[in-house]
């Protein structure tokens, strides 16, 4: 059977699933400063005012509420994908929402703070923190089911996915050909204009005469 719910509007929109996170987290901070803006505010009234208490003490207590409830729990995304990945009763849906980076926190004026800085810099330019994050978080699934998964969204890619590209290639060349017309034949007298002058000229220097143009020589 599908899930129902496949993004973060479909959670809020519904009342069956309880949802929440950990309390006193930097999520639940997230959600009460946009407790007067759209659908969190929705999602914040709900988290608020719903019985049993959607809020919980650590992430372990959200993943076993997930299991034993109808409950889904609200947190770090690159830490849900890693769980999935052994726990195989357990998924995600939708887009992370929220995104930030993560910071290494060191003493004021510590001496090797711009040494950390450096180090991590060079990491990303090489190319080690993007092999780390593949190793730890894109690693094979045990769950017969994303390996299904993941099989069906790579034989999904076919002409039918790629045509609005084509579309949009042939539309595009169309019109660059129409513009070219529309611009030849606006900017055509005037070239033959100037051309009619540089015969005059010309003509007036050689030959004392002007031909096809409809102008008095001087």
């Amino acid at each position: 059977m599908a899930n129902p719910i496949q993004s973060l509007e479909d959670l809020a929109y519904q009342q069956k699933v309880i949802y929440g996170t950990i309390n006193g987290s930097s999520l639940q901070k997230f959600f009460r400063k946009r407790a007067n803006v759209g659908i969190y505010e929705r999602m914040w009234n709900f988290m608020n005012h719903i019985e049993p208490s959607p809020w919980v003490d650590t992430d372990n207590e959200g993943y076993q509420r997930v299991k034993t409830e109808d409950y889904a729990f609200l947190w770090d995304a690159p830490i849900l994908e890693y769980l999935k990945q052994t726990e195989c009763e357990l998924t995600t849906v939708g887009k992370p929402f929220n995104l930030k980076g993560y910071g290494i926190a060191t003493p004021q004026g510590a001496d090797y703070r711009e040494k950390i800085s450096f180090h991590i810099l060079q990491m990303q330019e090489q190319g080690k923190l993007e092999e780390l994050r593949k190793k730890w978080f894109e690693r094979e699934s045990i769950c017969p089911e994303d390996d299904q998964r993941s099989g069906r969204n790579t034989s999904d890619i076919g002409l039918e996915t790629v045509a609005g590209v084509f579309y949009i290639l042939i539309m595009g060349a169309a019109m660059s050909f129409v513009t070219v017309v529309v611009e030849h034949m606006w900017h055509k007298p005037s070239v033959y204009k100037k051309r009619c002058k540089s015969i005059k000229t010309k003509s007036n220097v050689n030959f004392q005469i002007v031909p096809y143009c409809k102008t008095t020589s001087v």
